[in-house]
């Protein structure tokens, strides 16, 4: 397939400083030992971090083409909790909140124009600071799955 007709991948907009700025790498090899690992994970939950394992192989390049959507996104497609999460408001706000703060649209990036977006905006870097002094951040709702916590 030519590579300029490849789908977008949808990313919710508070998904994308702990998968961009983060390293999705990180997440990446978690989830890799946690598939290979974790043998008594239910057939739900191994799809849902096959997935997620499958979007992060899509959007390594920095020339991965990245559609920052409303709603249920490409990791969502898979969660065992996603009729709960499209329905929490909160999330909603969430997304909104990282709108405003990173200066994007909805619409699609290349993901080194996501990146420098981020790090040009004014004020990212004091609050990337402080999300990086409390490195035990908390992960999403996604992430308090049985079977990724047990890492």
């Amino acid at each position: 397939m030519d590579e300029n007709l490849k789908m977008p991948v949808r990313i919710r907009p508070h998904h994308l400083e702990k998968l961009i700025e983060q390293s999705e790498s990180f997440f990446f090899l978690r989830i890799h030992v946690l598939l290979e690992k974790q043998k008594d994970m239910t057939e739900p939950e191994r799809e849902f971090w096959e997935n997620f394992r499958d979007v992060l192989r899509q959007i390594f390049p920095e020339d991965s083409k990245i559609e920052i959507v409303k709603g249920l996104d490409d990791f969502c497609s898979k969660c065992p909790d996603q009729e709960r999460c499209a329905k929490d408001v909160t999330i909603d706000k969430s997304d909104n909140s990282y709108i405003k703060r990173y200066g994007l649209g909805y619409g699609i990036y290349l993901k080194r124009e996501i990146k420098k977006i981020l790090r040009l905006n004014k004020g990212y870097e004091r609050w990337w600071r402080r999300v990086r002094a409390r490195i035990s951040w908390k992960l999403p709702r996604c992430f308090a799955l049985p079977s990724f916590s047990t890492l």
